[in-house]
């Protein structure tokens, strides 16, 4: 940081920093996240902040937020790994990562002069194999999803045949199908309560998480066939309405 800079840092230094505290802070942060993140990266930041970074006994509800040092990071995440022994490494490590973003943001803005937590090490995460289904396993799959309900059997249907998330398949719309060419177009997703809230009030879904998640995805003539007995099936419905909707179309 070149001096210029570090004098006119120190200038805008906010005194009330000393007093704030880091409860107080975190669901400022919070508060201001929800407005850019999807409605699940904000639940899974949310939980892990309340669950563990304010737990009354371990987290740091009690402290001010200029107080939080490395020692007392530190000291967060021996506690939580002693009171918490069978957290995942990935969880463990949401923890800290929340804690590193919110103690960045006071540095953003002048409650703090630094973040301690980017010193922290982290706790190994294995990466999880992938242990798919067996053929026979969905074979009973989906014939016990057809049992359940005929939409089920459906969602289920399509999930195995073409590996798309819940919510993508639940945003999709009949002119998104083309039944013709064996395939659709993912450009939505709705997988929380929030993106249903938002097609209720506007009539459309959150856009995929990713802009390569707005693609193209082929079916198989077996998936393909199954859909348009759905059609069929729930009064050849066309253009915007809901592939999977329920009575009242939504």
């Amino acid at each position: 940081m070149r001096a210029q800079d570090l004098k006119d840092w120190r200038s805008s230094f906010r005194p009330d920093g000393r007093t704030k505290r880091f409860d107080d802070f975190a669901g400022e942060w919070l508060k201001a996240k929800a407005s850019v993140w999807s409605p699940n990266t904000y639940a899974l930041y949310s939980n892990s902040v309340r669950r563990y970074l304010l737990h009354p006994e371990i987290g740091l509800i009690h402290y001010r937020l200029s107080a939080i040092d490395l020692g007392i990071a530190e000291r967060f995440k021996a506690n939580l790994i002693k009171t918490y022994p069978d957290l995942s490494p990935r969880t463990i490590n949401l923890a800290l990562t929340a804690l590193g973003a919110i103690l960045k943001h006071a540095v953003r803005h002048g409650y703090r002069s630094e973040n301690p937590v980017q010193y922290l090490y982290k706790l190994p995460e294995r990466r999880r194999e992938v242990d798919p289904l067996t053929p026979v396993e969905i074979e009973k799959l989906l014939a016990k999803s057809e049992t359940i309900d005929a939409t089920l059997h459906i969602i289920v249907t399509m999930a195995i045949y073409t590996g798309m998330r819940l919510g993508e398949l639940l945003a999709l719309r009949w002119q998104d199908a083309d039944l013709d060419g064996d395939s659709f177009r993912v450009q939505g997703t709705n997988s929380h309560q929030k993106h249903r809230d938002m097609f209720k009030e506007s009539g459309a879904f959150s856009d995929p998480k990713t802009e390569s998640s707005r693609r193209t995805v082929r079916m198989s003539p077996n998936a393909a066939q199954v859909l348009r007995q759905h059609r069929l099936r729930t009064g050849n419905p066309q253009g915007r309405a809901l592939i999977f909707a329920n009575q009242n179309g939504q």
